[in-house]
């Protein structure tokens, strides 16, 4: 009961947190191979790592394949059925805003490009693949991403709990062993008693009867 009261807190405090944190996408301007560009940003209660493991692995349930390098991902020549039916390449770049190993967040920025050229969709442009893209990014990423969090949070308090639980098996396999060594240690006192009191009696025995040997000798003479 009192672990379930633990899982509980944990994900109340989880969910307090991203609540806290969570934020919609939105248009901006950030720099993709050192140029400008349009872009949807949302930020994220996750680590740079696991942000874009998250992005990745959805992707990769959609059927696409990308390719992995530092903080980004691309996607290129693909369709992504989700936010649009034409070839698009798709580029993914993770920045941490909070490393912290408790509560990280990430800003991550998506851009997408039409055709062989750099021009990057916005919704000037294309309103209707970047509505697609925000609908994709609140709630499914969003979802995924919290999911993951608390996941990743339900399983390093579980290993809390194994390591706590065994420690105390353990702890209590060495009282066992003690208490069992301190039994033996009161059976051998009381068997050493039971030794003093009968060497009492058998010196006591030897005494009288030297005593005896000794008034026998002296009768004699």
């Amino acid at each position: 009961m009192k672990t379930k009261r633990n899982l509980l807190t944990l994900l109340l405090a989880t969910l307090f947190t991203f609540a806290a944190n969570a934020q919609e996408a939105y248009e901006t301007i950030e720099k993709w191979d050192k140029t400008n560009a349009s872009c949807l940003a949302i930020k994220v209660n996750a680590s740079v790592n696991n942000a874009l493991k998250t992005f990745e692995s959805l992707l990769k349930s959609e059927g696409l394949k990308g390719k992995k390098s530092g903080k980004t991902l691309r996607y290129e020549k693909t369709v992504f059925p989700a936010i649009s039916t034409e070839y698009i390449n798709l580029y993914v770049k993770a920045d941490a805003v909070d490393k912290s190993s408790i509560n990280p967040v990430t800003n991550v920025y998506v851009f997408v490009s039409k055709g062989i050229g750099n021009d990057f969709v916005s919704s000037a442009n294309d309103a209707t693949l970047v509505s697609n893209l925000k609908t994709f990014l609140n709630q499914r990423y969003s979802q995924e991403v919290y999911n993951n969090v608390v996941k990743e949070k339900i399983g390093d308090k579980n290993k809390e709990i194994k390591g706590t639980s065994a420690s105390i098996t353990s702890l209590e396999k060495t009282i066992q062993k003690r208490t069992k060594d301190i039994e033996k240690a009161e059976k051998e006192i009381e068997k050493a008693k039971k030794d003093i009191e009968k060497a009492k009696k058998e010196l006591a025995t030897q005494q009288e009867q030297l005593q005896k040997q000794e008034q026998e000798l002296k009768d004699i003479k």
